[in-house]
């Protein structure tokens, strides 16, 4: 059991503490062809903090080679471009790069080094080649660089394997009924409309960005921090269950961006654990999971997650290994619930065993997997994308409803989904019955054909808001769902 975070000499974090190594593991990191490893509580106490010279945020770019955060993580690979969730660690003094030159001379090994040359502190892996160097400098080429990713790689998926085996051992079934929040499906009045709606959206959307800067830095976090996001999203559930949703899919969404996208996962999880009477601590969960789900696509440079292209097998195998990464990073969180970790791990998993990491059915997924696996979908459907514009929110629910039918997603899951949206879900353009064009601000739990919506008039404007649910169907029902470019004149 690793006491400290295990280290290679750039710094690079490999594993955290309390690791159990396994033979694959050590097997690994002699593979890897490093002389030695280094066990520290951070990157500051290796000797490599009095080695590499400081450079200021704003003078930073990825150019000047790999950039290792102050939590270990390789961040940014040679000419890989800089995000905003980059560029807020960096606000916090996260990054130092490390220098191309090499006459800093050879690593000194500093206390609390492993040597994997020395038998009594690994275990002998079979047919693999001892390194025959004692000292390398620090500055990594680009035959190191490859792999040292790939033992990161390597590592993360033997540690995500060892705790998917703790997993399956422990009740996943979530108590219902006990301690579940009690929703207001009356009220529709006081909900945020316009501005305030996308100022809300907005900070909390920034809110999940500090939290992703830190994780991405393998910075500390507290759950208080990403737990506040979500405790307001129940409370904002509870009040308003019915215009909820509008928080999550009617306001503007930019493509590709890792806290927006994950920021709607969550606030539909929210909604749908709340929704089947889930116990408060599980909803929590559920919607911590929704907002965590995609951490580890940080790792996966904004070049191929935006790609037009047909990825190549190595992006590709780079991509379905992001939920295993994501597992590592949220080592940085204390206390957070296996459960959390575990959904983050599965969510690429789906029902018939078609998914990714592992390809595993939905009685070996634990149930906020399958929740957020679906919020994953429809979020990701309903969102613009670098090679097309989002879909209708219409057509992304009978997509997502039809994948359920097939055997590919939760059908319970998708079920309790159009029972939060809706069939014609919030953020629609609609053609009433009487010939008039609406957009849906709400839904109804049980009645999920009659929506709230908000009438447009002849030159696009925001008139009358009705409750089709108090209304007689045969007086005014909805006929279709319509592409939003019907709609004329300013919204």
């Amino acid at each position: 059991m690793l006491p400290q975070a295990l280290f290679s000499r750039q710094g690079i974090k490999l594993l955290p503490p309390h690791v159990r190594l396994t033979e694959a593991m050590i097997g690994a990191l002699r593979a890897s062809g490093e002389p030695v490893f280094v066990m520290a509580q951070s990157v500051s106490d290796i000797a490599r903090a009095r080695m590499v010279r400081r450079v200021r945020p704003s003078r930073l770019t990825a150019t000047h080679g790999p950039i290792i955060s102050e939590g270990g993580v390789l961040t940014a690979e040679p000419g890989q471009p800089f995000e905003e969730h980059h560029l807020d660690a960096m606000s916090m003094g996260a990054y130092e790069p490390i220098e191309s030159d090499t006459a800093r001379g050879p690593f000194s090994e500093p206390e609390g080094v492993i040597d994997p040359l020395d038998p009594e502190n690994q275990v002998p892996a079979a047919g693999v080649a001892l390194p025959p160097e004692r000292s390398r400098p620090w500055a990594i080429r680009h035959d190191q660089l490859a792999r040292v990713r790939s033992t990161m790689v390597r590592l993360a998926d033997d540690m995500a394997s060892q705790r998917s085996g703790q997993w399956e051992r422990h009740a996943t079934e979530p108590p219902t009924g006990v301690d579940a929040a009690v929703l207001d499906d009356q009220s529709l009045a006081g909900w945020p409309d316009g501005r305030s709606l996308l100022d809300l959206r907005a900070r909390l959307v920034q809110g999940q960005r500090q939290t992703l800067a830190r994780l991405t830095a393998g910075l500390p976090v507290k759950l208080e921090e990403p737990s506040a996001i979500v405790q307001e999203l129940i409370a904002l559930h509870a009040r308003w269950p019915r215009r909820f949703c509008e928080l999550a899919l009617n306001t503007p969404r930019r493509p590709e961006y890792l806290p927006d996208h994950m920021l709607t996962t969550a606030c539909l999880c929210v909604a749908m654990s709340s929704r089947a009477r889930w116990a408060r601590s599980w909803v929590l969960q559920a919607g911590l999971a929704g907002l965590l789900s995609d951490v580890g696509m940080t790792m996966i440079p904004e070049g191929v997650r935006r790609a037009e292209r047909p990825l190549d097998e190595a992006e590709v195998n780079r991509v379905r290994r992001h939920p295993a990464i994501g597992l590592v990073l949220l080592e940085a969180i204390a206390d957070l619930p296996s459960q959390v970790g575990r959904a983050v791990y599965e969510h690429h998993e789906r029902s018939d065993a078609s998914g990714y990491p592992r390809g595993i059915d939905e009685r070996r997924t634990h149930p906020i997997s399958r929740m957020v696996a679906v919020a994953d979908v429809f979020a990701a459907l309903t969102a613009p994308r670098p090679h097309r514009e989002p879909m209708l929110a219409y057509d992304a629910m009978e997509q997502v409803v039809r994948r359920a039918s097939a055997g590919e997603l939760d059908r319970a899951v998708a079920r309790m989904l159009v029972r939060c949206c809706g069939l014609f879900p919030v953020s629609s353009i609609v053609r009433l019955s009487d010939e008039s064009l609406a957009r849906v601000i709400g839904s109804h739990p049980e009645m999920i054909d009659r929506p709230v919506v908000h009438v447009i008039d002849a030159a696009g404007r925001m008139g009358e808001v009705i409750d089709l649910s108090t209304r007689p169907a045969t007086d005014l029902s909805v006929l279709q769902a319509v592409d939003a470019s019907v709609i004329a004149g300013p919204r």
